[in-house]
């Protein structure tokens, strides 16, 4: 699904979060890179529906943002940087609610599908464990399975090993990748050049909302990365 973002931006106020955004992102995975207050979550906010833009074009296939919002949600897995909690409800019930949510109507289709998805993501043993109370890699192992249930087109993932250790962040991203392999799109954020420049084909640096490269990882300038 070919993503064309045209003359994008996003203004708080006074304050510009993104200002003339143009981006063409390709089936594949797609790295976004910045640090902190860069644009980075309020770009991938946008493209998840979440928040409106100011102004500017964006089309996901024949979709168009500003018109097609629903589906476009249809077809979206999003795994943010702080997801909201739901401290009342289990492992099994905050997969089988997230599962719901993504269209899953036939029970016994999504309950097989949420059985295979703590199995592989090794959640199976505390499938009646508090979500809130999980440790801090399982809630995120917990968050790969909602951002996938359902099988969505496009995948999108704010700073996914935010909070893990160096080998926290190196199994979490092979898990990713495994959970993920089905999915047309992947558009993932990190301000860390490492946790992405290897499984990305194209990288886009945003600076100060701006798009201040955009191309294959080798290609990015060493103070870049």
């Amino acid at each position: 699904m070919r993503i064309v973002i045209e003359d994008l931006g996003k203004a708080y106020g006074k304050t510009v979060a993104l200002s003339h955004i143009d981006l063409v992102i390709e089936d594949g995975i797609f790295g976004l890179i910045g640090a902190n207050a860069s644009g980075k979550t309020t770009l991938l906010r946008i493209l998840a529906t979440r928040l409106k833009p100011s102004g500017g074009r964006v089309t996901f296939g024949s979709w168009d943002l500003n018109r097609h919002r629903g589906a476009i949600r249809a077809v979206t897995g999003y795994l943010p940087q702080k997801y909201s909690r739901f401290p009342k409800l289990t492992t099994w019930e905050f997969l089988d609610y997230s599962a719901c949510l993504a269209g899953m109507r036939d029970k016994k289709a999504r309950h097989a599908e949420m059985e295979e998805l703590l199995e592989s993501l090794g959640l199976s043993d505390v499938r009646n464990v508090l979500a809130d109370e999980l440790p801090t890699v399982m809630k995120r192992h917990l968050e790969i399975a909602q951002s996938v249930v359902g099988g969505p087109r496009l995948l999108l993932v704010d700073e996914p090993t935010l909070g893990l250790s160096p080998e926290e962040r190196i199994r979490f991203r092979a898990m990713l990748l495994e959970q993920s392999r089905n999915v047309e799109n992947i558009i993932i954020t990190s301000h860390i050049f490492s946790d992405i420049s290897s499984t990305c084909a194209t990288v886009a640096v945003l600076e100060k909302g701006t798009i201040a490269f955009c191309g294959a990882p080798g290609q990015l300038p060493k103070q870049e990365r």
